[in-house]
This record gives C-alpha cells, structure tokens and sequence, in this order.
C-alpha cells in the first residue's frame, strides 16, 4: 500500500504542487496589507483589539480558500486513482457541490466542540492542551476524506468520524 501511495505521490507531484502553489499566491495577495509589526509595537489593549478586529474578514476569506483548495487536493488524491478520466474543473464543481459546504459545516461544529475542552485545558494550566490539540486536529486530519468517501450527509459524517476515532 505504501509503494502505491508513494507511486501516486511522484506520478501526480506536479499537478498537487500547483495546487498547493496556486492558493499561496492568492493568500499571499489577500495577507500582502496586513501589518503584523504594527501588533508588536502596540501595547494599548484596544488598539490591539482594533487591529485584530480589521484581519477578521481577510483572515476568515483565507480560511474559506484555504479549505476550498485543501478540498480539491484532498479529492484529487482520493478519485483521481479512481477516474481516468479526471478533470480539475469537474473536480472543482463536484467540491463546491458535494463536499465544501458539508466539510465547513463539519469544521464549524468541530471548532465549537474543541473550544469547551480547550478552555478547560487552559483552565488545568494548559496540560490539557497537549492531550486535547492532538485528539482534536485527529478529527480534523480525518473529515476531509471521510465526507468524500462516506458521502455528503453531515450526520452520517459525523457519527463515522467519531466511530473511526473512538474505535479500540
């Protein structure tokens, strides 16, 4: 199994790392008027708040391509094997209407779980994050390609995600 993955890896190289390469141009370009520096010689809590308040709506558009691109990969390397017949602009309509908005949904719901016991473990002087950070990026590691393979109900999607992690 490893040497076909390995074989699928090199054969289709090319074509992932201009994925890869496509969505950093265009996060490079929505992050390129973001001062960072300006956080770190601010020290009045407002004008932090202020400052981070106005990333908001580019960082979230960044998140939202970022997942949008992380999906057409993560597609790309479960069908593409599967259909010779592979083309990226169908792969591109088939995520954005099978499988993006149920995967955000997904993710939503997850950071929402994760925040409870990430508070928790700031509460417990952060060693809860190290036994929580890992369980929960588990999840997120495993949803992509679960909604692909399982198909795009939600429910269904999670029940199997929890069932895949929990399993003994």
């Amino acid at each position: 199994a490893f040497n076909k993955g390995w074989e699928f890896y090199r054969k289709w190289f090319l074509p992932l790392y201009a994925i890869g390469f496509i969505m950093a141009l265009i996060v490079s370009m929505l992050t390129k008027n973001i001062d960072l520096a300006g956080l770190q010689n601010t020290t009045d809590i407002n004008d932090i708040t202020s400052l981070l308040m106005s990333m908001m709506g580019t960082y979230a558009l960044v998140s939202l391509i970022s997942l949008l691109f992380n999906t057409l990969m993560q597609y790309f390397v479960v069908f593409r094997p599967l259909d010779d017949n592979f083309s990226f602009g169908e792969a591109l309509v088939t995520v954005l209407r099978k499988f993006y908005f149920p995967l955000l949904a997904i993710y939503i719901l997850l950071l929402l779980l994760s925040v409870i016991p990430m508070i928790l473990g700031i509460l417990l002087l952060f060693i809860g994050l190290l036994f929580v950070i890992p369980y929960v990026m588990l999840f997120f590691a495993m949803a992509a390609p679960l909604v692909m393979i399982e198909g795009n109900r939600i429910d269904l999607s999670i029940n199997r995600l929890f069932k895949l992690v929990h399993k003994k």
